[in-house]
């Protein structure tokens, strides 16, 4: 298998929506988890809009049939993506190249 664990940093925007259909494709080469990971650079906690939006994203997943894990981190998004990819043992990093962040 080529990809098992994928990691998807998002930023909650529109283009988060179209990510999530990028990285569920993976299924089909071996995808079995994907950690959804969202990074808050300036609130102290995550805004109930967030997190529903959030959740929205881990519930589209699971019902694609993989295992789903969201994580929320605080500080600088390169920092957290780096450290939760190694921490998660990702063999993959999807993002996309506009957004929010």
């Amino acid at each position: 298998m080529l990809f098992t664990r994928v990691l998807l940093p998002v930023d909650l925007s529109e283009v988060s929506s179209d990510q999530l259909d990028c990285a569920l494709q993976l299924k089909g080469y071996g995808m079995e988890e994907l950690v959804i990971l969202y990074v808050m650079t300036l609130e102290p906690e995550l805004p109930p809009e967030d997190e529903i939006a959030l959740e929205s994203l881990g519930k589209r997943a699971r019902s694609s049939g993989i295992l789903v894990k969201q994580v929320v981190e605080k500080g600088k998004v390169s920092s957290n993506i780096l450290a939760v990819a190694e921490k998660e043992r990702c063999s993959l990093i999807v993002m996309a190249s506009s957004g929010k962040t």
